[in-house]
């Protein structure tokens, strides 16, 4: 009887890892210069173990302003750097938002994509594919 109490109990704290591991999305690490920078969630669609859920968020501009989320300050040009403990199994996507310019995709390549050469406020959306489903995540700069 022992054993088999146990065992269930076993079975249960292995149900609810899985569960608690398959919530949502991976959330990324986004550093510049080895300098960690804050990371907001976007809107995702994600397959649970038992049903599937999509959440619409604002804009990215409107987030990060929700969040209070600060912008890295960095050097034109600079490298940043896009890490997942689980990879998408795509190239990340990474587009660029300016108050002067229009939306534009940034050349990213090996999860690397580099900052804009021009001073001012940037947004970037970053978005990936997993089997699971897929995931946008937003990032602020000010080239300085």
């Amino acid at each position: 009887m022992k054993k088999f109490v146990l065992t269930l109990l076993g079975l249960g704290v292995f149900l609810v890892i899985i569960l608690v591991l398959n919530m949502e999305p991976p959330m990324p690490t986004v550093s510049v210069d080895s300098k960690k920078m804050e990371v907001v969630q976007g809107s995702y669609c994600w397959n649970k173990l038992v049903n599937a859920t999509c959440v619409d968020k604002i804009s990215p501009p409107e987030l990060l302003a929700h969040h209070q989320i600060v912008p890295t300050v960095v050097s034109p040009q600079s490298a940043i750097k896009v890490e997942f403990q689980k990879q998408p199994i795509e190239e990340i996507v990474v587009e660029e938002w300016s108050n002067s310019n229009a939306n534009k995709v940034v050349s990213v390549e090996g999860n690397i994509f580099l900052a804009s050469q021009e001073k001012g406020s940037y947004i970037y959306m970053i978005s990936g594919r997993w089997h699971k489903g897929s995931a946008s995540y937003i990032v602020n700069i000010d080239v300085k």
